[in-house]
Order: C-alpha cells, then structure tokens, then sequence
C-alpha cells in the first residue's frame, strides 16, 4: 500500500515566540499548501492542517495535532509535551500512525525517547489508539505519547514534522551538500576552501504521478556552508541555488537534479550536491532586512514588477510605522493582481506571492484570477504563505509592494532583481531608488541599480 503522508511545520518554545523576536528555532524551509506551522507557549496547543498530499482523496484531511502537559522535565532535562493526533476527516486510514521530526531547530536538540532510535533529524514516534483495530477512523484520537526535547530550561524548540500513515516511522531519503567560497574559482572544492552561510537553496520535486502536484522546499546553508532537505520520498528532483545573489557569484552549475530510489529501508539519499561560489564585495542598493515602497508595472511568466521607483528605510522595530500608509515593520502589503486561486476559497495568490485568509472565517471577499486587490498582509514567523489581514478592491494606476526585502539575486547583464514578499521586483537602468532620512524625511537620491558581472560559470 502507497504511503499517505501530510507535512507540517511546528515552532515550539517554553515562552511565547514574538513575530519579531528570536528566530534562531523557526524553520527556514518554505512550506508547501499542505504544510502549516504555529507557534506555542507553555499552555496546551492544538493544531490544524486540513489537507494531505494524495489529492486524488479530497477528504483525506483534516488532521489534528494536540500537545498537552507542557513543561520542563528537571530530572531528565528535557522540555516534554503529550501529543495525541486525531483524525476529522471523513476517511478512514490505515494504522500505524506515526510522526517523524524532520528537522529539529535550533542545531543540537534531541529527541529523548524515539521509537526508531534516533534522537537527531529523523526522529521518529508512533502513536497508539484504544481500539487497537488497525484502523484510523474519523473522529478517532490517539492515546497521549510523550515526547522530551532535550534542552535547557527556558530553551525554545522547533521542528518540521512529517505524519507517516499506513508507513513505517524513517525519516525518508534526503538530498544534502555544501555551498563553499571557491576562492580559485576553478569549480572544484579544495582542502580550505572555507563554507559559505546563509545561501539560499530551492528543493523542487518533479512532477508526474498521477494526482500528485510538484512540491517546492528551500533553506540557507549553515555556518559551515552544508546544508540538507530530509524526509523525501522517492522521485526525482531539483535542488538549485539563485544564478547570482548580490552576495555570491556562483563557479558551477547552479542545478543539480537528483533521483532518489526506494530501498528496504525506505529511500535512498544524495549527499553531494555541493555549490562553489566566489563573494561579491560590492555591497548592494538594496539589502537584505531593509523596509521598501516598490511602485512598478506587473509583467507575467514569470510574475514579477519592474519597479519604476522604490522608497527604502530600515525598520528594526516591530511597533513603529514603516510606510506612507501606516503600516508596521512586521506587516506588508500587495497591491496587484491575483494571478493563482488555490484549491480552498481562502488561499490564492498577487503577483505570485501565496495569501491565505484565516480558513476558520468566511472569505473576507471574493477574488478571481485578474482581480485587482490591496492586501494587508504579515507573515507568521519564516511560514509561506502570507496572513491576510485585510483585502480590498486596488483601483490604483500602478502595481505596489511594501515590505522587507527577503533575498536578492543578479539577472543578466548585472540587473539586480529582489525578493519583498515574495514578489520578485526587477529593478532597471531607469529605476529611481530614493532613501529616506533617520528624521522621517524623504530624500530623492539615485542610487546604482547594477552590479558587477558574475564570472563565467564553469562547467564540471
């Protein structure tokens, strides 16, 4: 029997995690449309993803994650919770029911007490029921498992999940390798050649099985450079780096496709998809954590808007008003059209960038594919998609994207394109970038819009 799984993500902490606070245990990978992530304090949680990934069975999900009884746990030093799961769906599955931490934040936590005998990424528990029929049914809970995090006291703990139905417990095949500063720029890792941090890196599946949609991971290297996607089935793959970031200027090839086998013990991994990049010194116009104003024309395939101007400021506190429009340093907003609808009546897209509206109230409007729309939006933690606070009708001239700037890259011909919101903004020859003043005041200042070429990649 096929495996059915459903992916979550989960940040869990002994205090309650601000949206602009210590990040160190958030997920940096991007969830999918059947991934959720929440964060906890030292009270009971419950959490709600109402889709699985076999679409075929529209009434698969929804699917209930409990924790009760949080506290630390002196004796054995550990941060412990009782998690039940419960099935809300109109379908039965197939036991066993199991968990597997994917991916366990900040580097170092454990899993204490594993059913798979390992305590690290890929961490495993199976949940046991009353009935011990074997069967799944709706509205039938687990029993409590308990599960100790081995932390300090006081330390926060966050993971990404994957439930296994009718699987066993293994954390699946993974694809891993290391992004390094090739400093002779000759596309071939040497001894010393020190690891580059904070790289991004995309993950994407193929597509192909029937009733199955390609899904879409990303990370940042580490501060040794590695990095890993775990918990993947078999199939094949894509993990790629950005063609050029403002920071790093890539030596080799910039994708690597991957197939990863199905084995006896589950699926095969990859271990060598490795990056060599050279850093760029020229700082760039626009960087990464600044608040911007982008006004610009939307151009489809792919989404994105060629800025016409910006506005940039730094905004490092939450509870200050960031933009023209009054809107704070944690908050965002699109203004464009909406260009995807997702497979729910709340979730679509502006300009390419995914929105939800809260599933457990009715749609604040209804949009369609081409609706021009203002959208109030933050975003909980590192999670995809966007929150929606408020939606409106945008008759206005031109597209908009106020918020921080996420990533950067350079395209062709040393046209540097940023990430805000999600949205990829190109910014030309006749971009006007205006910075404005620590007193609040607007100055009109035109800063370079290009950087220097990235040196020839070569091929291995």
């Amino acid at each position: 029997m096929r495996p059915l799984r459903a992916l979550f993500a989960l940040s869990m902490a002994a205090a309650m995690l601000t949206a602009c606070g210590n990040d160190s245990v958030k997920p940096a990978d991007s969830p999918s449309a059947t991934q959720v992530q929440g964060e906890i304090g030292q009270t009971d949680f419950e959490l709600t993803f109402p889709y699985g990934d076999d679409h075929s069975r529209l009434l698969e999900g929804p699917f209930v994650l409990r924790g009760t009884a949080l506290h630390y746990d002196s004796l054995a030093q550990a941060l412990t919770v009782d998690l039940t799961i419960t099935n809300r769906g109109a379908v039965a599955h197939p036991e066993p029911v199991g968990l597997t931490f994917v991916r366990l934040f900040p580097a170092g936590v454990t899993v204490l007490n594993p059913d798979n005998d390992i305590h690290g990424d890929g961490a495993a528990i199976v949940f046991q029921f009353a009935n011990d029929d074997g069967v799944w049914t709706p509205r039938e809970t687990s029993l409590p498992r308990t599960v100790q995090f081995g932390v300090e006291r006081g330390q926060a703990v966050g993971f990404i999940g994957q439930i296994n139905i009718a699987a066993p417990t293994h954390p699946g095949g993974s694809i891993s390798g290391r992004v390094w500063n090739d400093t002779n720029k000759d596309g071939v890792m040497d001894a010393g050649e020190p690891g580059l941090p904070g790289v991004p890196l995309t993950l994407r599946s193929i597509g192909g099985e029937p009733g199955r949609e390609a899904q879409i991971w990303s990370t940042r290297t580490a501060p040794d450079g590695n990095y890993r996607f775990d918990g993947l089935r078999a199939g094949a793959y894509i993990v790629s780096k950005a063609l050029a970031t403002v920071a790093f200027f890539p030596t080799t090839p910039t994708e690597i496709t991957v197939l990863l086998s199905a084995t006896d013990d589950g699926v095969s991994s990859f271990t060598g998809a490795n990056f060599g990049c050279v850093p760029n010194d020229v700082p760039p116009p626009l960087p990464v954590g600044a608040y911007v104003e982008v006004t610009g024309t939307y151009l489809p395939e792919p989404d994105r808007i060629v800025a016409r101007e910006i506005w940039i400021r730094f905004c490092s506190d939450p509870a200050d008003s960031a933009a023209s429009d009054g809107i704070r340093c944690n908050q965002g907003r699109l203004r464009g059209p909406v260009t995807l609808i997702g497979i729910t009546a709340w979730q679509f897209a502006v300009m390419g960038a995914w929105v939800v509206e809260d599933a457990t109230v009715p749609p604040m409007i209804s949009v369609g594919i081409g609706d021009r729309v203002d959208v109030l939006v933050h975003r909980a933690g590192n999670a995809l998609p966007l929150i929606a606070d408020d939606i409106q009708k945008w008759d206005g001239e031109h597209e908009q994207v106020h918020g921080r700037v996420e990533g950067s890259e350079v395209g062709p011909n040393g046209v540097l394109r940023v990430r805000v919101l999600d949205v990829l903004v190109v910014i030309g020859e006749d971009t006007v970038i205006h910075r404005q003043c620590g007193d609040g005041q607007r100055s009109r200042t035109i800063l370079p819009t290009r950087v220097s070429p990235p040196p020839a990649t070569r091929q291995k």
